[in-house]
Formats: C-alpha cells, sequence, structure tokens
C-alpha cells in the first residue's frame, strides 16, 4: 500500500500486526495454572508463584526482592544461603513498622537488597557488579536514617548493620 491513510482508533490503541492473543485494560484473573505463564504485570499482582520466576514486574518491591532472595536461595553458589540469609534479615528490618525509613526510603532501600540479591544469583555479571558495587554505596547512608532499624536487627536478629554490610561485601569480594 502507498501513500498516507488514516486510522481513526476512537481514542483506543492501535497495532498493525497482532500475534497471539492480545488482552487491553484492567481485567481480573484467578487460577490461572500453567508451567509456561507469560506476560503478567501490574501494581496489584498478588499470589504469584511458580519455578523460575523472571520478568514478574509490580508496584510491590518487597515482593520482587522475596523472589531474587528465592532464586538466591536455589543457587549452587556456597555462599549463597549465608547471602540469603542477610538480605533476609536487612528485607524484614527495612520493612518493619519500627523501622524509622519513610516509604520512599523503604523502597529505595529494597531495590539496592534486590541488586545485591541479582549479583549473589548472578555472579560472573559485569554490569549487575557495578549496579551492586553501587547499591552497596548507597545502602548505608540510608538505612542509617531509619532510627529504629538498627535496634530491630540488634533485637530479632542479634546482629549489627555494619556487621551485615560487611559481610555482604565479604561474600560478593567488594
Amino acid at each position: 500500500m502507498t501513500g498516507d491513510r488514516k486510522i481513526n482508533t476512537g481514542g483506543g490503541n492501535y497495532n498493525e500486526r497482532i500475534e497471539g492473543d492480545y488482552v487491553q485494560g484492567n481485567y481480573y484473573i484467578s487460577g490461572v495454572t500453567g508451567s509456561k505463564i507469560s506476560g503478567v504485570a501490574g501494581g496489584e499482582s498478588t499470589a504469584v508463584a511458580g519455578e523460575n520466576l523472571t520478568g514478574v514486574a509490580g508496584g510491590d518491591i518487597s515482593g520482587t526482592v522475596t523472589n531474587t532472595i528465592n532464586q538466591l536461595t536455589e543457587s549452587e553458589s556456597p555462599e549463597a544461603p549465608t547471602l540469603a540469609d542477610l538480605l533476609k534479615q536487612l528485607q524484614a528490618a527495612i520493612a518493619s513498622q519500627d523501622s524509622g525509613l519513610s516509604e520512599k526510603d523503604k523502597k529505595k532501600a529494597l531495590k539496592h537488597l534486590d541488586t545485591i540479591g541479582k549479583l549473589g544469583v548472578e555472579r560472573n555479571n559485569s554490569d549487575l557488579r557495578e549496579m551492586a558495587e553501587n547499591a552497596m554505596d548507597a545502602l548505608p547512608t540510608i538505612l542509617k536514617r531509619g532510627t529504629g532499624l538498627m535496634e530491630f536487627l540488634k533485637t530479632h536478629f542479634d546482629i549489627e548493620l555494619d556487621e551485615i554490610l560487611d559481610n555482604i561485601q565479604g561474600i560478593l569480594n567488594f
């Protein structure tokens, strides 16, 4: 076909070629099971579970960190269980009501934890290494804003924040 053409979409979207199933809008999906489910995204996706979850997007960074930690526990690296435990302790302290962190700082800290955990899963990924090093540089500043965070770690895990951070750095060879 040559020349310009006008397509009135009535305010909707237009796609010249759609392959496979296409659903747009807000839909409630329940009880979906299978060995290969893809394209799940949203701000309120709950109870997403399975093997080898990748590309699960949503608004709850804590769930993303949990998925990363779960992948880390399945890693064959001998340090992986220790790193997973350290990240779980930090995740619990950050999420605590008594952490003293703002919601914005909680999200930032959890994103940094996720990056660090991903490096634990993919130890040879140089891009992740650089991002994890940056995360380890930023994380202490954010966490020390949480007045109750250090007390939470001491009370619940009998460990100091600096000890956790030093252990993480040692495991990841920073």
